[in-house]
């Protein structure tokens, strides 16, 4: 049988191998050697591995131990015969003493030919007790334990051994040559789905191995005291994609980086990554440093130290991967995190039962209730995402949202719309509050820790809110409340909004002003709500926190009872009745004629709820003088005429009321609205008013349009009278769109724009797909936009462009103009389209023949190159930029054609001329991209830049090389000399030297010609 070999790599990895190990081979009923390691021969005290050959082939038994020698033999022939896996335990003499030697093997096919794999392990000193070896290993170790913490050498051992030799030998390449790629995963913020962070992983792309995670090599770079490199890679990674980021005009949120706790030892960590910062002009703020809880349990002070020094330096530190293990509560006293991270372990605990969801729920309490924020790693299905939210996790992070990935997919996604979404930085303080309300927890509602519920889950209704200007939003609430709420929100909110003013029952009117006087008072409300199925519900409500940025506020609901009527039938309660009479009244006042002490209810809409009172005194002289304030101006002089105490009083006698209409700013807008009052009493009060003032600006403002409508008509029709190139004219609201088409021209009957609608751009632009000529469709699509359009209005005060309409068959030069006119209704956007088709084709008749002209002047008639005045044209335009310092490189030829004056004395001038005209071809040859110019009779200047100027030597030498060419057929020969521009004070001074090496060039030439014919 012949002995195994194994492979030149395998041998060397084996060899160089810390495991104490060898691999025999049994020929003819013998052991033979193929492999040992360093780390056996080091174990048995070998200096020379060759010597551990040797004995191992002539002498194994050598240094063992006599008694022992036996029971090693019987081992390996059982271990030989029947297989299975071979133990034993001997005595091995060293260093004058023997020392207690564990041997573990199996055996390995390797083509067909099957080795014995044995690891060894040196367990101490062996004492001698008095009793046999098995005894005293009983007495040292333990029976059971003598032969603990083995394992075998298998492939799989075999190939991470290389691939750790591979990963320590290939490091430095793979940070020089980029192997070792940084992929980032977003961190969403719980409250509001955007991405509020994003953690950068490396991954180790290898063009041999393939790819090698985290695990295979981190664990590695630590061990050898490398891995602060890796991380400083990772960091210097990080800076270049916040740069790149924030050049693709994405919101940079702040970016994690994980550090070893051996980074601290090996360089300045805290130093190297402010400088990065600094060099990058980036804000400490916009990194994040994760720390492992276990780097924090192995130095608690020294890493407290570091966490200190970063965090007075302004960066964010989160403690990572909380809860593996070594978690200390202790550790949170000492160091002041900003943020737990907790392993993904507590993820993959999470579908075994209510128990462990309970405790991830108290679990999370703690951080919360020291301030920090908390994130959860591992997040991979909805009902988990949806869990954590409710429980008061503020971030989550995992495959549910998405997978690390690189740089430019962020980017790409951006661009294709796809993205998640980054949180605006400046709104992470708002929804950090929102996220971190457990909403199991009512005391976050009640501000009172008693506890309202037995059940953990079953606990009262609770939701936040979020309001605007515009409508509130319904982004976080708990199972009860769903369950409790869904329907009466579901059918009230569209796509989770209740909007202003587009209510459907007075009961969503009065829920939504509840919550409006919570967030302005920012006191407490208490209210009674009715449920669609007539049931009536006991709502607190409480403010949370204000959106720094959008100035919206979040409010927290807590439904503390749900009442069941006791009568059918009909029924109102005490909100709806005030609800349903106060419709279109904003303000109504109940005065004291005698006294004048008055009492104000009012709302910040029509059809809400009165719960606004305000108590006064001196009623009409404080209204006067508010009225200086909140009435519009062009209307404030009649209504101080108008308002009294004696003409409300005189017309209330006269007539039964007191009536009177007028503008009134109400969010800085004049709006209309309608007075009235009449006599009313009261408990206690016997001479009393009621006034009320309504909301009429709808109605008012439809009849000042109708009447403007007319008036405009009439006038637009009269301007288009006037001037026959007026095509269409229309008047655009700039806010909603609606316009009207005054001036309907014959020429435009059949291009399908209305006489009024509601989206001017969409149908404009949709009537010139068909209208405007073809060539003229695409710029007309991009630039006639409704943004473009009030863009140039608000920069220039009009927008104009000029295209073609097809209009009786043949395309019009047509000119769009739009501007903005102030009337008192407001801005309007006037359009205008206007023919003149006369005039551009006047214009470019002129501009053609203005063309010829000029070209006609600047040409040479002979050559067709430029003349001499189209070269001081040049020449002027070069001298400028040379004063202004703007130059670029350039190079002056000056060509002139030899012997011109012999052809035209001996053959004539039309021989001459064609003589003239060869040279200009050829010159025009060479310097095929840069411009010629005929200066002279037989005189001509080349400008050469660009890219004839990085090879002017080759054009040079091709000039001679066709000279000499043309010197043996008689053909024209063309003296050349360049120079190139050398920080000159002007293009003369480029000129002459180029003149004067030309003349050098003239002369060689004459004497080559002499030469040739001699």
């Amino acid at each position: 049988m012949e002995k195994y070999r194994y492979s030149k790599a395998e041998s060397e990895l084996i060899a160089s191998s810390c495991i104490p190990m060898a691999v025999y081979q049994y020929i003819d009923g013998k052991a033979a050697t193929i492999a040992i390691s360093a780390g056996f021969c080091q174990m048995l005290g070998f200096e020379d591995m060759g010597e551990a050959f040797e004995l191992l082939s002539n002498s194994i038994y050598r240094d063992v131990h006599p008694e022992d020698i036996p029971r090693i033999y019987e081992d390996i022939l059982r271990f030989e015969s029947e297989g299975g896996e071979f133990r034993t335990i001997y005595r091995f003499f060293k260093n004058d003493e023997y020392r207690i030697i564990r041997a573990i093997g199996k055996h390995e096919e390797r083509d067909g030919i099957r080795l014995s794999v044995v690891t060894f392990a040196d367990e101490g000193s062996y004492e001698e007790t008095g009793e046999n070896f098995e005894k005293s290993l009983e007495l040292t170790f333990g029976m059971n334990n003598y032969q603990k913490g083995a394992s075998f050498f298998d492939r799989e051992m075999l190939k991470k051994e290389e691939n750790r030799q591979y990963i320590l030998e290939n490091f430095d390449r793979a940070l020089k040559e980029g192997w070792i790629d940084i992929l980032y995963q977003p961190i969403i913020r719980a409250a509001n789905g955007k991405v509020s962070d994003e953690e950068a992983l490396s991954r180790w792309i290898d063009p041999k191995k393939g790819v090698f995670y985290p695990d295979e090599f981190i664990p590695i770079l630590e061990e050898n005291k490398l891995i602060h490199k890796l991380d400083l890679h990772v960091a210097k990674k990080v800076v270049k994609k916040m740069l790149a980021q924030r050049e693709a005009g994405l919101y940079v949120v702040p970016q994690t980086i994980n550090l070893s706790g051996y980074d601290f030892y090996f360089c300045n960590m805290v130093d190297e990554i402010k400088k990065l910062l600094d060099e990058a002009d980036i804000d400490t703020h916009k990194i994040t440093i994760e720390i492992k809880e276990r780097t924090v349990a192995n130095g608690v002070n020294f890493i407290k130290d570091q966490v200190d020094r970063f965090k007075n330096l302004g960066f964010k530190v989160w403690m990572d991967d909380f809860g593996d293990r070594h978690s200390s509560p202790a550790v949170l006293q000492k160091i002041h995190f900003d943020a737990i991270k907790f392993d993904m372990q507590v993820m993959r605990e999470f579908g075994s039962g209510e128990e462990s969801r309970i405790i991830m729920a108290e679990i999370l309490k703690l951080p919360i209730a020291l301030g920090l924020e908390t994130v959860v790693e591992g997040v991979e299905t909805g009902e988990q995402a949806e869990f954590l939210k409710e429980i008061g996790c503020t971030k989550l992070q995992g495959y549910y949202y998405e997978k690390p990935i690189t740089l430019q997919e962020i980017i790409d996604r951006n661009e294709k719309g796809i993205q998640i979404g980054f949180e605006n930085p400046d709104e992470s303080d708002y929804y950090a509050t929102i996220g971190k309300v457990n909403m199991y927890d009512i005391s976050y509602a009640l501000e009172s820790d008693e506890k309202l519920s037995q059940s953990y889950f079953d606990t009262l209704p609770m939701a936040i809110f979020e309001m605007d200007d515009e409508a509130i939003s319904m982004i976080r609430s708990n199972r009860s409340f769903r369950e409790e709420f869904g329907d009466y929100f579901a059918k009230y909110m569209k796509d989770g909004r209740l909007f202003i003013g587009q209510y459907k029952t007075e009961s969503a009117a009065i829920f939504h002003n509840a919550l409006i006087k919570c967030a302005r008072d920012g006191e407490n409300v208490i209210m009674d709500l009715r449920l669609i199925d007539g049931r009536t519900a006991h709502l607190f409500i409480r403010e949370l926190t204000v959106n720094p940025v959008k100035n919206t506020t979040a409010l927290a609901l807590v439904a503390i009872s749900v009442a069941q009527d006791k009568d059918e039938g009909l029924g109102l309660t005490y909100s709806e009745m005030a609800a349903a009479l106060s419709t279109d009244y904003i303000y109504v006042y109940l005065v004291d004629l005698d006294t004048e002490n008055y009492v104000e209810y009012s709302s910040k809409t029509a059809g809400a709820d009165f719960s606004n009172e305000r108590h006064g005194s001196g009623f009409f002289e404080e209204a006067r003088e508010a009225a200086k304030n909140m009435i519009f101006e062009e209307d404030l002089d009649e209504f101080l005429q108008s308002f009294s105490k004696e003409k409300v009083i005189k017309s209330i006698e006269d007539s039964g009321s007191f009536t009177y209409s007028y503008r009134l700013y109400i969010k800085g807008w004049p709006t209309y609205v309608h007075m009235k009052a009449g006599l009313t009493s009261t408990k206690g009060i016997k001479n009393a008013i009621i006034l009320g003032v309504s909301n009429i600006d709808a109605q008012k403002r439809q009849q000042e349009a109708y009447e403007r409508l007319k008036e405009e008509r009439i006038t637009y029709n009269r301007v288009a009278a006037l001037s026959g190139d007026i095509v269409a004219i229309y008047t655009i609201d700039p806010d909603t769109e609606e316009y009207y088409k005054y001036v309907d021209s014959e020429q435009l009957k059949n291009i399908g724009i209305e006489m009024k609608g509601d989206n001017f751009f969409e149908e404009f632009r949709h009537s010139g797909m068909k209208n405007v000529y073809l060539e003229d469709i695409d710029v007309f699509l991009k630039e006639f936009t409704r943004d473009k359009v009030l863009r140039s209005v608000e920069r220039q005060k009009f927008f104009s462009m000029n295209i073609r309409i097809m209009l009786g068959g043949e395309p019009r030069y047509t000119n769009i103009k739009a501007a903005m006119i102030s009337e008192r209704g407001g801005s309007q956007l006037i359009v205008g389209l206007i023919n003149i088709d006369d005039q551009v084709k006047r214009d470019l008749e002129y501009a053609s023949n203005l063309t010829a002209a000029r070209n006609e002047a600047n040409l040479d008639a002979l050559t067709g190159v430029k003349n001499r005045h189209a070269y001081i044209d040049v020449e002027e335009q070069l001298d400028r930029l040379i004063d202004e310092r703007k130059i670029t490189d350039f190079a002056v030829v000056v060509c002139d054609i030899n012997g011109l004056k012999q052809v035209n004395d001996n053959f004539g001038h039309k021989a001459g001329d064609e003589y003239l005209k060869n040279g200009c071809e050829l010159i025009c040859d060479i310097f095929r991209h840069s411009p010629v110019f005929r200066v002279g009779g037989d005189e001509f200047v080349v400008i050469v830049q660009g890219h004839g100027l990085g090879k002017i030597d080759k054009l040079m030498k091709l000039i001679q090389d066709r000279n000499e060419e043309n010197m043996k057929g008689g053909k024209v020969i063309v003296a050349a000399g360049m120079s190139h521009y050398q920080n000159d004070a002007s293009v003369s001074a480029v000129f002459e030297r180029a003149d004067a090496a030309m003349y050098e060039n003239k002369v060689r030439l004459k004497m080559m010609q002499k030469e040739l014919k001699v």
